[in-house]
């Protein structure tokens, strides 16, 4: 039987295939009927500058003299009359050049009708020099046919290369989800787990590999602390810029719920409001923090009808109604509500002696946490992408803080409901209707059962050593600066020693470590008479009695609830138990028999745990040259004593054989007396510092303790391919494609009429042929974005992943010397276009500098990548928003600029200083160059002043090859003594007739400039 039924309800259509064949089919088929039924007027056309676009659309009437009379019909038609030194003139926006009016006026053609033309007589002298040039024809042919060759290959190179750094916004090739995006977030969250202080990093030292999974499959895992919400929330107190901007965001009905116990009511400090006197003694060591005001929120209360709306009632109850009886308190309740500015409000908090805003640990609510670093890439575009994410949540109803403090949402509700012990009395401690003056808050915790009644005895033994519940401080305590940077300096060293040495990898995996540890202190573990009741330090003895020696009890944690029965424990890596029994060696010394003593305080030890802890220590002794360096050593007695300042302690509820009655058992992390458990208390700093476990102060009124929590396991995540952005690069692969199979389309057509043409064919016009097909069959916007994704290619990082074994890192090596010529010469498109764009003002001089310029900017573009590639650059720098307070984290980690935003304008800017550069030194070289004077219409202005037509003179007509014309855009076919050609760039259609003069075989062959 199955047991799983899977369903389908429906399905919702948004779109038509057939309704947009259909669309398409009219779109098609309409234009072609009206074409075919209209009737065809014969007679005289407007000249060969007009496009059938422009024909089409524009009355008859006003193409009468050639060149449009209406102003804006000439505009329409690209055409714009001018006047230079006393010559009228047309300037041709699709040819980009001037066309001499007369010329213009002259060329009236019909659509496919017989022209005769004239042609000039060959004098039988010029006959016979002719022939003498054929074997440097065939010469140039044959250099011009193999550079066609090498152009198409290149092309086809280029397409083939280029698409993987197309595969994605970033121009980074073989980024994707699983693999580099999962690689870089680890490094990142580890990183900002260290230090929260801005810094860089290099991505691919060695120090940064990573051996706790690989990247070369679909399973890959982001990983983060368990605490990091936390931890980010308390390690750098909010500026009052962002505690304002923060409380100004807060949903007025969550005010009363922010992790915080006030001591005064205002900032003047006139209001007293701490729930016992010893906790308003205590007051006065936070008087810095905005969080301990009332007035803080008030005064930034964003929606005061939601305010009222949700505790209005109350808060005239509870706080209201006793100022009210003073002019200085109504005055204030006057003059809370009114707005200022956020500098004022800065400003005021500066004046009140206010530097910082803290809140307080508790688990009634799941902080939400977002994190992510963003990837910047060679157009300067930056993207995000995910670190980690959690979701945040209230739930009073599964805690245990509120055992602690019970914050002022409770307050409020014990005092406004009616059903309340202290219902309608004052929370102000100065009002002579104070809730608490006969009344104790454990009285109120037991009155909504937040306390069971009767206290458990080991819960009256928290009380007499911390103090009262509901009057304790939970602060949050972060890793000391010099202990985080220790285990940062001892992981790096591990991970560039497992990259670095292929023995110390192979050893290293070959360590076999327990799957877990159950350690217990040699106090309890060698006291038979003792049994543990309870681990969680807001639960007391909730547990059923049990033998210290096997197991302690889970401590408490930010998802631990009372009367769970599981045993504290540690779940081991390699790279821990390395870590760990260095810091030991370092910190206590290492003998023989502390293998032994460490394995007796586990009771969940095998026979093979002696000589577990032997093979790491030889490890340790293999490869001493990390782990027997001065530095490392040192830095352990720092991080060490650094911990036993902060008196971090181990807690346990325990009862003896000798009494019935339950007690808190406190031991610090690293206690003189017992050197065993030192290995372990190294485990456990490991565990804090990566963000497995976190430390919290209890400060009550009779004393602190300083508790360590359970261990949680680390949140992950699956990388979302979706995160990755594609849709530029989409774009531009696709016009790649696009160019690359319109230039082999033509370049296949070129070497057909070549071959079919044989000797008839200019083969010095040859090596204009990326040149000339680009601008006239593809056009400058596609050639610009060609060369462009050249430029990205040139000016992005080759950061890739490598695995080295186990462990995975990252290489960024110098751009292949193939794949550097090759877009180089890619780039050399935009001096294409700039040379076309430009050639209305250099006119003459476009042949003798188009091709220096471009070679010269092919080479530099070739050295500077060889002499200076791109590299990466990586900044660690945690920027965060806090959400309702403290229920959430809005985080930014850093960013990775893999592509240079200046070296891609210097680079345009280089071969924008080619083109003037090499243009300058050719008019420096030749002021008086004479003018080219052609009038052929259907030749754009690369065509003219590029192609060597001197050599295509017969008396004073001028020819052109028909593989030079497909090169301009003209497709000349003979057909019955008759010229059909066709102009791609106006896509008109005409023809001519054929010489019936005698001509040189070449010639004949060739377009006499006159009919084009």
């Amino acid at each position: 039987m199955a047991t799983t039924v899977y369903c389908t309800s429906g399905t919702v259509v948004v779109g038509s295939y057939t309704r947009v064949l259909m669309l398409a089919a009219v779109a098609t088929t309409v234009p072609l009927i009206v074409t075919v039924l209209s009737p065809r007027i014969r007679g005289s056309s407007p000249g060969l500058l007009y496009s059938s676009a422009c024909l089409a659309g524009m009355p008859a009437s006003y193409a009468t003299d050639c060149v449009p009379i209406n102003a804006i019909a000439r505009a329409m038609c690209g055409l714009v009359s001018i006047t230079w030194r006393g010559r009228r003139y047309v300037f041709d926006t699709m040819l980009w050049r001037r066309v001499p009016q007369n010329d213009v006026a002259a060329t009236p053609v019909l659509p496919f009708a017989m022209v005769a033309t004239a042609a000039p007589r060959v004098s039988a002298l010029r006959l016979l020099v002719m022939p003498s040039r054929g074997q440097w024809r065939r010469v140039w042919l044959a250099v011009g046919a193999t550079y066609v060759a090498f152009w198409l290959l290149g092309n086809v190179a280029y397409l083939s290369l280029i698409q993987a750094n197309l595969d994605n916004d970033y121009y980074w090739a073989g980024f994707n989800s699983t693999g580099m995006h999962a690689y870089l977030a680890n490094p990142f969250s580890h990183e900002l787990l260290w230090s929260s202080d801005d810094f860089s990093i290099v991505l691919d030292s060695p120090a940064y590999g990573d051996d706790h999974q690989l990247y070369n499959g679909s399973d890959t895992s982001i990983i983060w602390g368990a605490t990091d919400a936390r931890r980010y929330l308390f390690k750098t107190p909010q500026s009052l810029l962002m505690a304002v901007v923060s409380l100004r965001t807060l949903d007025p009905c969550y005010l009363p719920w922010v992790a915080t116990q006030y001591c005064w009511l205002d900032f003047n400090r006139i209001w007293e409001m701490a729930n016992s006197r010893r906790r308003q003694e205590r007051c006065a060591d936070v008087t810095a923090n905005g969080a301990v005001y009332l007035e803080a929120p008030l005064r930034n209360v964003n929606d005061w009808g939601a305010w009222k709306s949700c505790w209005g009632s109350i808060f005239e109850v509870g706080i209201a109604l006793h100022l009210t009886q003073s002019a200085a308190g109504a005055k204030w309740l006057a003059s809370v509500p009114a707005a200022t500015s956020l500098l004022d409000e800065i400003a005021y908090w500066k004046a009140m002696g206010l530097t910082k805003f803290v809140t307080q640990w508790q688990n009634f609510k799941t902080v939400a946490y977002a994190n992510t670093f963003s990837v910047t890439n060679v157009l300067g575009v930056t993207y995000a992408l995910t670190l980690a994410n959690t979701a945040g949540s209230l739930h009073p109803t599964q805690q245990t803080s509120m055992r602690i403090y019970w914050t002022l949402a409770s307050d409020l509700w014990a005092v406004g409901g009616n059903a309340s012990i202290v219902a309608g009395m004052s929370l102000v401690r100065g009002s002579g209707n104070y809730a608490l003056v006969n009344t104790s808050s454990k009285s109120l915790l037991f009155y909504n059962l937040t306390l069971a009644k009767p206290l458990r005895n080991g819960l009256e033994s928290y009380r007499a050593t911390v103090g009262p519940f509901n009057s304790v401080d939970l602060v949050y305590v972060s890793a000391p600066p010099v202990v985080s940077a220790y285990y940062r300096h001892l992981t790096e060293a591990l991970t560039t020693l497992l990259v670095s040495n292929h023995t110390a990898q192979s050893a290293y995996y070959e360590l076999a470590i327990p799957s877990s540890i159950f350690p217990a202190p040699s106090v309890l573990v060698n006291d038979v008479s003792v049994a543990v009741v309870g681990g969680h330090v807001h639960c007391g003895n909730d547990n059923a009695a049990y033998p210290a020696s096997v197991a302690l009890y889970k401590y408490f944690g930010a998802d631990a609830l009372c009367y769970k029965n599981f045993a504290e424990q540690i779940w081991p890596t390699v790279h821990e138990m390395v870590v760990a029994l260095a810091s030991f060696k370092w910190s206590h010394g290492l003998n023989s028999a502390d293998y032994g003593a460490i394995c007796h305080l586990n009771d969940a030890s095998t026979d093979a745990c002696t000589a577990t802890y032997i093979n790491l220590a030889s490890f340790l002794e293999t490869f001493n040259q990390v782990f027997d360096e001065p530095e490392p050593a040192a830095q352990a007695v720092a991080a060490l004593g650094a911990v036993n300042d902060v008196v971090i302690e181990v807690t346990q509820y325990v009862v003896y054989k000798s009494s019935s009655s339950s007690e808190l058992f406190r031991m610090p992390l690293f206690p003189e007396t017992d050197r065993p458990w030192a290995f372990y208390g190294w485990c456990y700093v490991y565990e804090w510092v990566l963000g497995s476990r976190e430390v919290v102060s209890f400060r009550g009124d009779v004393g602190t303790v300083n508790v360590l929590s359970q261990y949680v396991a680390t949140p992950n995540l699956t990388p979302d391919p979706a995160e990755v952005p594609r849709s530029l690069a989409a774009f531009c692969k696709y016009a790649v494609q696009y160019v690359t199979v319109v230039l082999i389309a033509v370049g296949a057509g070129v070497a057909a009429n070549t071959i079919a043409r044989g000797e008839g064919v200019e083969g010095l016009h040859l090596i204009y042929i990326n040149r000339l097909v680009g601008l006239v069959w593809v056009g400058r916007s596609l050639l610009l974005l060609r060369s462009i994704t050249a430029l990205f290619l040139l000016n992005t990082s080759t950061l890739a992943l490598v695995q080295v074994g186990h462990v995975t890192k990252l290489e960024e090596p110098p751009l292949p010397w193939y794949k550097t010529i090759l877009a180089a010469a890619e780039v050399t498109w935009l001096v294409y276009v700039l040379n076309d764009v430009g050639s209305c003002v250099t006119l003459q001089y476009t042949s003798s500098y188009a091709s220096k310029s471009s070679n010269l900017a092919w080479a530099l573009a070739i050295a500077w990548t060889w002499v200076q590639p791109q590299r990466h650059q990586c900044t660690v720098e945690r920027r965060c928003v806090n959400v309702n307070v403290d229920a959430g984290l809005i985080c930014t980690g850093g960013n990775v600029t893999i592509g240079s935003t200046s070296r891609l304008q210097l680079a345009v800017g280089g071969v924008i200083a080619c083109v003037i550069v090499c243009y300058t030194v050719e008019r420096w070289r030749e002021p008086k160059k004479a003018a080219v004077e052609l009038s052929a219409l259907c030749l754009s202005a690369q065509s003219i002043y590029l192609l060597h037509l001197d050599k295509w003179r017969h008396g004073n007509a001028y020819f052109l090859d028909t593989t030079s014309a497909i090169f301009a855009g003209v497709l000349a076919f003979e057909w019955h003594d008759t010229w059909l050609i066709f102009d791609i760039k106006t896509w008109r259609a005409y023809s001519r007739p054929t010489s019936k003069e005698l001509l040189p075989p070449r010639f004949a062959r060739a377009i006499p400039f006159e009919h084009i």
